[in-house]
């Protein structure tokens, strides 16, 4: 047996911001850092978060011009790359008390995704269609019919609820929902009537679809996986109350209030700052290239073994996994894991968020906006065949719609970033990175124009859904799942002997799902919980606590030999 097989109080599996949150939190509570080992698969701390900087062509500098970088850095989130709503003084966003003061820079004063008007009209986020920004006037309009349907949803969600049907509005999608109301759309009430398809134009239709699109975006998900029951919560008794309530849910779609915004140097910062301690890198508890593939929880110990061939065993383990890691069943759980917990784990959906972010030699685009939303305009009913159209040339389809991002904005450089998410950024799973990025590229030249879209100098493509250490980006609520199911992912299981597996990771946070913050949150719960159970101040009943327990090189050689199982 080696030194990294000894036994260890509290076992972390993961090193991303719930598996360090969980370490810092046990070492503040009394832990003693060297009672605790993390292991990590990757050949890095961070998880979904990884910055990569200095990334970019030569000449770079000389090309940003006014308001460029001084120092013509380029910074390269890969993964997360926002800080969702900085919070209130009363309730601040946790992420910035890993960050130096002033590091997060706004970007939009609210959720541009889950409310883009206020963006739309301040000019912060732009609709492109057919080559050409979209006036105001139509976009306007789009919003107003955006509006209606998503307050008509909320209608049907009410009535449901009314007629004691609430788990049926867990499993109608969100895309069936929205074509009842717009087949039934004539009889809703003159204030709040669905414009006809003449009034509202083609453009003012691609504003609409795109509106929709930031959903999805915000999601993970397409709409045909997105439950009703996600639009419920602002219902109002009336139109204009329904307005005025939009506005009062800043910070109810799983974010803080506030402006969204980056983070100086690169969300690298929060990793950073969480390992940070008192002047000590508490990364020096993380032991990198350490793949788990088994967690025995059958004895007094857990044992959990690596692909290389490591066992370590603890009192308590702590699996930050990422859902989409538990989904494909990388990790095997002896005994298997309970029924409600896999149960949980298959409802509860994992989206998929592909960047392409992009260099070019030159400034075409407008400056100023940090968002461009673009639209394909297609003929009412002819989406399908103009899929198949493209399919046929042999180009990568990925949508009518697209989101993309604008570096000049904030940071003076020629970077453009577009997403993919949901069906489009499943589609592109397996797919050459030339053929995704020549698809970005049609749609960006077909609805900003060619001569706004230059060439592309180089360019970057995230594969999160193709990573064996997350298999996705981040979680949301999947057909048919609810709050119950989180909560039961984030439910302990053990034996009767003893052992304790514990569970953290944005997917197991209900009110922060597929946050950062989130992730941070769950892991200073789990910590607090992992202590009580050390401490023996566990309220589920442990008798005395760790320290008291008579742990010897016989427990640790025989720890899977227990046959009882307990879902505790």
């Amino acid at each position: 047996m080696n030194e990294y097989e000894h036994y260890f109080k509290v076992i972390i599996i993961g090193s991303g911001a719930s598996g360090l949150s969980c370490l810092r939190k046990l070492v503040t509570l009394g832990m003693s850092p060297t009672d605790i080992l993390v292991l990590e698969g990757r050949d890095r701390c961070g998880g979904r978060i990884k910055t990569e900087k200095e990334w970019g062509s030569e000449g770079g500098e000389e090309r940003q011009g006014e308001g460029g970088r001084k120092d013509g850095t380029v910074i390269t989130e890969c993964g997360a790359g926002w800080v969702h709503g900085i919070g209130v003084p009363s309730s601040p966003n946790p992420i910035l008390t890993f960050l130096p003061p002033s590091s997060c820079v706004p970007a939009f004063d609210n959720n541009v995704w889950m409310d883009p008007e206020i963006s739309l009209l301040k000019g912060k986020a732009k609709v492109y269609a057919g080559g050409e920004e979209v006036g105001m006037e139509t976009v306007k309009k789009g919003l107003k019919q955006y509006h209606v349907l998503m307050y008509v949803l909320t209608c049907l969600v009410k009535a449901g609820y009314d007629l004691g049907s609430g788990m049926d509005m867990t499993r109608l999608p969100v895309k069936d929902a929205l074509e009842i109301i717009n087949r039934q759309g004539e009889g809703l009430g003159d204030e709040i009537k669905l414009m006809s398809r003449s009034a509202l134009g083609l453009e003012g239709r691609g504003v609409v679809r795109v509106l929709l699109h930031c959903i999805e975006s915000w999601m993970g998900a397409p709409l045909s996986s997105l439950q009703m029951l996600e639009f419920g919560y602002t219902y109002s008794s009336d139109f204009r109350a329904y307005m005025k309530s939009r506005k009062e849910c800043e910070g109810e779609y799983g974010d803080y209030k506030g402006a969204h915004g980056k983070v100086k140097g690169g969300m690298i910062g929060v990793i950073d700052g969480l390992a940070d301690l008192g002047g000590e890198d508490l990364r020096g508890r993380v032991e990198l290239g350490k793949k788990v593939n088994r967690i025995n929880y059958e004895g007094k110990l857990t044992k959990v073994e690596t692909e290389d061939g490591g066992t370590y065993t603890a009192s308590v383990c702590v699996c930050t996994a990422p859902l989409g890691v538990m989904k494909a069943r990388s990790i095997d759980f002896s005994p298997p894991l309970p029924e409600w917990k896999a149960e949980a784990i298959n409802r509860v959906g994992v989206g998929s968020y592909k960047k392409v972010t992009m260099e070019f030699g030159g400034i075409g685009w407008d400056r100023e906006p940090e968002v461009f939303l673009c639209a394909r305009i297609t003929l009412p009913g002819k989406v399908k065949a103009e899929r198949e159209r493209v399919e046929a040339s042999g180009m990568l389809w990925v949508g009518d719609r697209l989101l993309v991002y604008n570096s000049w904005a904030r940071e003076g450089l020629p970077i453009l970033e577009a997403v993919l998410t949901g069906e489009a950024g499943e589609a592109c799973e397996g797919r050459e990175d030339k053929e995704i990025l020549e698809a970005v590229l049609m749609v960006m030249r077909g609805t900003m124009g060619r001569e706004r879209v230059g060439e592309v100098l180089r360019y970057k493509i995230t594969r999160w859904e193709e990573d064996e250490f997350s298999m996705g980006a981040y979680s949301y609520f999947g057909l048919g799942s609810t709050g119950r199911d989180v909560a039961s992912l984030s439910r302990r299981v053990g034996s009767p002997a003893g052992a304790r597996v514990l569970f953290a990771g944005e997917h197991t946070n209900e009110e922060y799902q597929g946050s950062v913050h989130g992730a941070i949150i769950s892991g200073e719960e789990t910590a607090e919980e992992a202590w009580e159970i050390i401490t023996g101040t566990d309220e589920g009943g442990d008798e005395g606590g760790v320290d008291d327990m008579n742990i010897n090189e016989g427990d640790i050689d025989d720890c899977g030999d227990c046959e009882d199982e307990d879902e505790l």
